[in-house]
């Protein structure tokens, strides 16, 4: 769930809002919560049904909207500003299609003309070895 653009992304767009927070509890995810008291509680008041969703009125939704409207029209921050990407506005490569009629199934048997990078390492040295390193450990 969205707690930072709750209004937006939450009750605007699904028409819900959540009732019966228990008291005390700052409006967080519960990963953020700093004790296990407060998840506890959280728990408690969903499983009991005192913390509920509930459907909003229409009229109560477009209220909602139009406040929303006039404090981002006012140039007040509504929500928070997500960081933009560093690659904004540049173009990405895609990936060239496969020549030759190659399929996915054939480059993934390994039928590619792209040779496979080999992931061995120390292990797969050892399991190479049929004789001993030295006549010493013999």
């Amino acid at each position: 769930m969205n707690y930072q653009n709750y209004k937006k992304a939450i009750i605007l767009v699904y028409g819900v809002t959540l009732k019966g927070w228990p008291e005390g509890l700052p409006f967080i995810a519960s990963s953020h919560m700093h004790t296990v008291l407060e998840v506890c509680t959280l728990h408690d008041a969903l499983v009991t049904g005192a913390c509920h969703w509930k459907k909003i009125i229409w009229g109560k939704l477009e209220d909602l909207h139009t406040d929303i409207q006039r404090h981002s029209d006012a140039g007040e921050v509504v929500g928070t500003v997500h960081k933009k990407h560093l690659d904004t506005g540049k173009t990405r490569k895609h990936k060239a299609p496969a020549a030759n009629g190659a399929t996915d199934a054939t480059v993934a048997k390994g039928n590619s003309k792209r040779a496979r990078k080999s992931h061995g390492g120390k292990q797969a040295e050892r399991q190479k070895r049929t004789q001993p390193m030295s006549a010493e450990f013999i």
